[in-house]
């Protein structure tokens, strides 16, 4: 082959050699850009935050962080009326239950002040805590205890509560919330102790409706007023005269050895009604409730008494859950 012959070969091996260069060099171009390596995707995370590069041997799997969410997303559920966020589990025996409706006459009401907030009312001194000494609606929901006592069927109570005649005000402004709330099921009952016979008439006047009773007026043992003093003092005898004029009822825990008193009590006030209940009085309360047609009396407490506790033993039970 002449050199003039071997120019033109030569020419056309060099333009097909640069075609074949330039193609690799871009098809190796497109694949790293389509397919980026593990490093890169870890150097270069989509939320912007840097990441320090480990190496394959040290590489962990690490669970994303949580979303941060606000602290209240929505409103609390609302408890259902027959859920009871106080939990009451009796434990029953083998034998027949009484499964009908129920009557409480006699509940201690929660404090309905909170005295600790109150000064000038006569309580300085005095250790309130919410277990000897709960407050209404602070230490014990008057919900809590109206969802309990119907779980159990009770259909209604005699609910004592406790005020003074210096915070009088505020004594009646508890009582008016409890009845709007519970108006058909708690009867409210005031203790007259801390009251003058005229300071319960002016109450009376006033708010005509709101109670249903004077009491609990406690002489029987461990009871809060002082061992001198009887059922038919003076200034008791002016109370049941206020319970009589306005048609409420009188509850009396009776003493021992105190019929004759009682018994004075019921002829001085022939109309008023008296609710009697203590295993003290049980000798001879069948002798007062049959002779005296405005007196009653509540088992309540001795359906509970265990032996060895002050009283005939009308009624007796073995055990607590007896």
């Amino acid at each position: 082959m002449n050199q003039k012959g071997f120019a033109p070969i030569l020419v056309i091996g060099i333009i097909v050699a640069v075609i074949v260069i330039g193609t690799g060099g871009f098809y190796v171009s497109k694949q790293n850009e389509g397919s980026p390596t593990e490093s890169s995707a870890i150097n270069e995370p989509t939320n912007g935050t840097p990441i320090e590069k480990q190496s394959e041997t040290q590489k962990t799997t690490t669970a994303p962080e949580p979303t941060p969410t606000s602290a209240i997303t929505k409103e609390p559920d609302t408890v259902p009326q027959s859920a009871c966020s106080r939990i009451f589990s009796p434990q029953y025996g083998a034998g027949p239950q009484y499964t009908g409706p129920l009557f409480d006459a006699h509940f201690h009401l929660p404090s309905f002040l909170d005295y600790t907030k109150i000064t000038g009312a006569g309580h300085d001194g005095i250790n309130f805590n919410s277990v000897t000494s709960p407050i209404l609606d602070k230490d014990i929901m008057l919900a809590d205890i109206i969802c309990t006592l119907k779980k159990e069927k009770v259909r209604g109570i005699i609910g004592f509560g406790i005020g003074s005649e210096e915070v009088t005000t505020e004594t009646l402004q508890s009582a008016k919330s409890i009845r709007q709330r519970a108006a058909e099921f708690i009867h409210i009952f005031l203790s007259p102790v801390g009251f003058s016979a005229t300071a319960l008439e002016n109450i009376q006047i006033s708010n005509a409706g709101l109670l249903g009773g004077y009491g609990e007026l406690s002489f029987g043992f461990g009871g809060g007023l002082q061992p001198n003093q009887y059922p038919d003092d003076q200034n008791f005898l002016d109370v049941y005269k206020v319970a009589g004029k306005y048609d409420l009822v009188m509850m009396i825990h009776i003493g021992a050895q105190q019929q004759n008193r009682i018994e004075n009590v019921l002829q001085k006030n022939p109309s008023t009604k008296f609710l009697f209940h203590g295993p003290e009085s049980e000798n001879f309360i069948h002798t007062i409730i049959g002779k005296y047609p405005n007196a009653y009396y509540s088992i309540d407490a001795m359906l509970i008494r265990l032996p060895g506790a002050p009283g005939a033993l009308m009624y007796m039970v073995n055990s607590k859950d007896e």
